[in-house]
């Protein structure tokens, strides 16, 4: 299982590997393959046991005395319909504990990844409050847990000590009237109490029974979704030029790009632009493919494999920046780039500008240009070259 996972998961497009999948996929490889495999493992044959056992007890009862072998067999039902019972009411404590477990490991994942910076600015000894927020919350999650079973686990033991005072109360009366004697009416009885342990046994098994099903579910869901189709023979690119032809992209239910059309000769450099959630990280990461689109095509010379440059300087000192920027400078040179700036001085040694808007582009064109137009790249440029923005 641990072989299937990983080779799925390598092959999966790697805009399904976010960051709030992080806590997921931990989770699901560490604590979750093991508690679906010890199913099958531990579980399986203890689960028969508590189930046949009491059933072929039962039936050696009804060879013995079908009065109490039929009061010993209504006990079944009453068992089952409190499993199930028990089933349906801790669900949602159960899937609220798997989210609670699932972002506390993110959150210390997220903590273990911080240690290089939080050392370096000597603050490795202070408390990280996300984290400690998470595992308060899976403290809570667990205490609901165990309250949502015990009235499951009590009502499983009233039954079985019930049904074992009816058996014990209605032999007594047949040993008295003469109808069974003693000695069969103590063999019953051992029987009946023999068949306790197993009754029992099923509020601890049907509880790690039901876990293992939940991670089964959540493996076949991950299992099940589908990786990027690979081509049967790839072709090579011819240059390095990228287009977008009426591309359109979903997340969910949001339309993130919309029939975008956009062409990169090979050799320009192209900056998009645009506020945020605009869909200017999603138009890079298509090239990629991160993700696939849901519409259109995007080209790199025939082939959806390229390098992306993104821009990571918004938090360096004006000196370092420029260090950085001579060094991108550099490696871009004769090549085909597209990037998203923030920072919009880093934007005007691109040979074009495309301003994205609400997944559409509104603007295109030099920056001269489209600040003579006077347009939403006018405006967009006029507010971040404020003190205020600079800052």
């Amino acid at each position: 299982m641990y072989h299937r996972l990983g080779e799925h998961l390598a092959r999966l497009p790697l805009g399904w590997h976010s960051a709030g999948r992080v806590g997921e996929v931990s989770v699901l490889a560490g604590e979750g393959v093991l508690r679906a495999m010890s199913v099958i493992a531990h579980l399986l044959a203890p689960f028969i046991s508590a189930c046949v056992t009491p059933l072929t007890i039962v039936a050696v009862m009804l060879a013995f005395n079908w009065q109490l072998g039929l009061a010993a067999l209504v006990a079944a039902p009453i068992v089952a319909a409190i499993q199930i019972w028990t089933a349906r009411s801790t669900a949602a404590t159960d899937a609220q504990r798997h989210e609670r477990d699932t972002e506390a490991t993110g959150r210390v994942i997220e903590y273990l990844q911080a240690q290089p910076v939080l050392r370096a600015g000597g603050r490795s000894g202070e408390r990280f409050t996300s984290l400690d927020d998470s595992l308060r919350e899976v403290r809570r999650a667990s205490r609901r847990t165990v309250l949502a079973t015990l009235p499951g686990t009590v009502g499983l033991t009233l039954t079985v000590q019930a049904i074992f005072a009816v058996l014990l109360v209605l032999g007594t009366s047949l040993a008295l009237g003469g109808t069974v004697g003693a000695a069969e009416i103590l063999t019953i009885l051992v029987l009946a109490a023999r068949s306790a342990d197993p009754l029992l046994s099923l509020a601890d098994i049907g509880g790690k029974v039901r876990g293992a099903r939940a991670e089964l579910a959540r493996l076949d869901t991950v299992l099940r979704t589908e990786p990027l189709p690979e081509a049967p023979e790839p072709i090579q690119p011819a240059g390095h030029g990228l287009e977008f032809e009426s591309v359109t992209f979903r997340h969910g239910d949001r339309t993130v790009l919309e029939e975008v059309s956009l062409s990169v000769p090979q050799g320009q450099r192209v900056a998009v632009v645009g506020a945020s959630g605009a869909g200017k990280s999603t138009l890079l990461q298509l090239p990629a493919r991160f993700h696939d689109v849901d519409a259109g095509a995007v080209r790199v010379g025939g082939v959806d494999v390229r390098a992306i440059s993104t821009e990571v300087t918004s938090a360096l000192d004006p000196v370092n920046e420029a260090a950085v920027h001579e060094g991108i400078e550099r490696l871009m040179a004769g090549r085909t780039v597209v990037m998203v700036a923030h920072r919009m001085r880093t934007v005007r040694r691109a040979d074009r500008i495309v301003f994205l808007d609400g997944g559409r582009i509104v603007e295109e064109g030099s920056h001269d240009e489209l600040l003579r137009h006077g347009g939403r790249y006018a405006d967009f440029w006029n507010i971040s070259m404020t003190p205020a923005a600079r800052e």
